[in-house]
């Protein structure tokens, strides 16, 4: 056997050990999003708000039932609040930059805890984010009515009331037990509070008109952004159960989005995030040297990481080119991207499994027969046959047909400036030019054409969203692309200084929705879970963005791409891409704890997808019958296993992979200009010999 199918081998056991760790008993869960330890219930969280203190690293809402004493948990870690300077950052990255992939390195600040009592609850109001019931998430991309995002302002949060996420807001009353009395600078303390029962005495809609009310809004409460909804669903519903709880959270308690001035409830109890997304927004636009009160260009200026937008106070001095990519010129070109890469792990396309050293697949146990033990990475050399096959194959396929091979048309080059390498360093935000470069880096081995995974640049998605499918159709045309013949179709997104990654997944593979949908209920003929799934993928580390507008855009862009390739005529319908055939899904991934890292975020997550697209694709046994459900095929994946650590050291890595292509590219640039001016002075040599040999033939 040889190595590449020993390595496939362990890839398919690793997969199925994987499978085989959700059905232990130590492992059993009630639902795939709920996580439960004992009777503990949990809620991963975004940020968590204590008065007017913020914290976003490691942050959970954790709900204990029970008779013997029921309480709530709020955890944070400091770190989040402490490790914003750019000094704290190179350190956290210089601690990683040399640590080996899975490793690990020690947080830096240990997570802290809030024990709060049932019995010092004094109000309870939450908010459910009515994103996937948004009217433009009807298929056709249409607007976003009824929403009261600005244009300019994208696809990420509001910056009057935040309606696009999920928070539980509670007045606890400060004790020493709950540590609620050591923030009393932040929190709203026993003596001030006035209102403890929140029985509306102050004027709501007088928030933010100027008068201390507002400080004191912002000091009332604790606040709990949740990452996911149905998880914030699922614990209020446990919460309900207990008596004392029961009488907080009655249907008063929820703000409904379609309710009488929700905008300023929200603002009421959700007074500190909406702060802190402000001031978070006016640092960015600080970072990217761009002023807040830029016009409503916008999507372009306030996409805000284009390489001009930052071309005023590099440190490097004015605007160097530093390469070229891809080389243009070099016949050794592979050879020296190669060299470049040498000792490095994503960069050098590196294919990641877990360590085969448990029989059984399962996490080890601790002596108390915890499963908490993570499991050990192992990382191997990237065989380029890997990703040759499947170019080579790429040309036929199930979806019928064969693919003529022919070139991609002109190869667009990008420039790399000293203004770019800047943003490289830690705490900067990445722009357009470094995601597409990476993009483009670790999918240079493929040929556009036979490829079974297409890449766009950054632009795509934002032409797509200022012009209409439309505007971008040449982009595949042109080409000679046929989307529908992709697996992975990515598309990075950056809008409101976020970046976000959409994947379209099988979108060839439509009529196996359409069918299933068309499949009677009393039929036993249901689709097989070996069927290939088509869906979109919406990877985001900070749940900035609203993943069912970028679905709808994406789909009004499919259905005219199958109109315009003539694709699908047996569905008889013009929209054969719809909510209910290509469904969006968000599954659980690593998060960031800062709010820079989101474009290496995006990075990482494209290449775990790359990695993911070489072995396998999404199956419907992969999607399963709930949403949420791909925790074996991503969640629990060998590709999907790292930490805020890897991604300082992946930004470290990218530094580096850019300084190696550098050098090569200035020698490069060097030789060819010592040649020029060796051809340049030998024509000029040879004209003054003609002009001797004519003077002496004139003679």
């Amino acid at each position: 056997m040889s190595e590449e199918d020993q390595y496939r081998k362990a890839l398919k056991k690793s997969r199925l050990d994987q499978s085989r760790r959700y059905t232990h008993p130590l492992r059993r869960r009630k639902s795939p999003r709920l996580r439960v330890t004992g009777d503990r219930y949990k809620c991963e969280a975004v940020r968590i708000a204590v008065g007017k203190k913020v914290f976003s690293s490691m942050c959970m809402l954790q709900f204990q039932p029970g008779a013997g004493g029921p309480y709530l948990l709020v955890e944070f870690t400091p770190r989040g609040d402490g490790a914003k300077s750019k000094s704290d950052c190179k350190s956290r990255a210089a601690a990683c930059a040399g640590t080996r992939a899975g490793a690990g390195v020690s947080a830096v600040s240990r997570v802290q805890s809030m024990k709060i009592s049932v019995e010092d609850m004094l109000e309870m109001k939450y908010f459910i984010s009515s994103a996937d019931s948004s009217p433009s998430d009807d298929g056709d991309g249409s607007g976003d009515a009824g929403n009261s995002r600005s244009a300019g302002n994208g696809g990420g949060r509001t910056r009057e009331t935040c309606r696009d996420m999920s928070f539980l807001s509670m007045r606890i009353q400060p004790t020493e037990e709950n540590g609620l009395t050591q923030y009393s600078s932040a929190y709203l303390q026993n003596g001030e509070d006035k209102d403890k029962a929140g029985n509306g005495n102050r004027n709501i809609s007088g928030y933010g008109n100027g008068s201390g009310q507002a400080k004191e809004m912002e000091r009332r409460y604790v606040v709990v952004e949740a990452r996911h909804d149905d998880e914030l669903k699922e614990i209020l519903e446990k919460m309900r159960e207990n008596s004392i709880l029961q009488a907080f959270l009655t249907k008063d308690a929820q703000l409904l989005s379609d309710g009488a001035g929700v905008g300023a409830k929200i603002s009421r109890y959700a007074a500190t995030l909406i702060d802190d997304s402000k001031k978070e927004e006016e640092r960015r636009l600080r970072s990217l040297a761009l002023s807040p009160s830029v016009s409503k260009k916008t999507t372009r200026l306030r996409r805000g990481v284009s390489a001009s937008a930052s071309d005023k106070g590099s440190s490097n001095g004015g605007s160097k080119t530093h390469l070229v990519f891809p080389f243009a010129s070099a016949e050794d070109s592979e050879q020296i991207y190669n060299q470049a890469a040498r000792r490095l792990y994503e960069a050098s396309g590196a294919l990641v499994s877990f360590q085969d050293d448990n029989s059984d697949g399962l996490e080890a146990e601790d002596d108390e027969g915890n499963c908490d033990r993570p499991r050990a990475l192992v990382w191997r050399p990237m065989q380029c046959s890997v990703v040759g096959e499947k170019g080579e194959q790429a040309g036929s396929s199930e979806k019928g047909g064969s693919t003529k091979v022919r070139s991609a048309g002109r190869t667009h080059h990008l420039t790399i400036r000293s203004e770019d390498v800047d943003r490289l360093e830690p705490g900067e935000f990445l722009n357009d030019t470094l995601i597409d470069f990476w993009m483009r880096w670790i999918w240079r081995h493929d040929n556009p054409i036979t490829s079974p995974v297409y890449f766009f640049t950054s632009h795509f998605f934002t032409t797509l969203l200022e012009e209409g499918p439309e505007a971008v159709s040449s982009w595949t045309s042109k080409k000679g692309i046929d989307i529908f013949e992709k697996d992975f179709v990515f598309l990075p997104i950056n809008e409101s200084l976020h970046w976000s990654l959409c994947v379209i997944v099988n979108p060839g593979f439509i009529m196996n929705a359409l069918q299933e949908g068309q499949e009677d209920d009393n039929s036993d003929s249901g689709i097989s879970e070996d069927a290939r799934c088509p869906c979109i993928l919406f990877l985001d580390s900070l749940k900035a963005h609203r993943k069912a507008r970028v679905a709808a855009w994406v789909r009004k862009w499919l259905n005219f791409e199958a109109k315009r390739l003539q694709k699908f005529n047996e569905a008889n319908t013009d929209t054969p891409f719809n909510t209910t055939s290509m469904r969006v899904y968000d599954p659980r991934i690593p998060y960031q704890d800062n709010s820079w890292d989101c474009g290496v975020f995006v990075c990482r997550y494209a290449y775990a997808l790359l990695l993911i697209s070489q072995r396998t694709t999404i199956t419907y046994g992969d999607i399963g019958r709930e949403r949420h459900s791909l925790e074996v095929a991503i969640t629990s994946s060998p590709e999907f296993t790292f930490g805020v650590q890897d991604i300082a050291r992946l930004r470290e890595e990218m530094k580096i992979l850019i300084a190696n292509l550098s050098e090569k590219y200035q020698e490069m640039k060097d030789k060819e200009a010592n040649n020029k001016r060796v051809r340049k002075a030998q024509k000029k040599k040879m004209w003054c010999n003609n002009e001797e040999a004519g003077s002496g033939f004139m003679a």
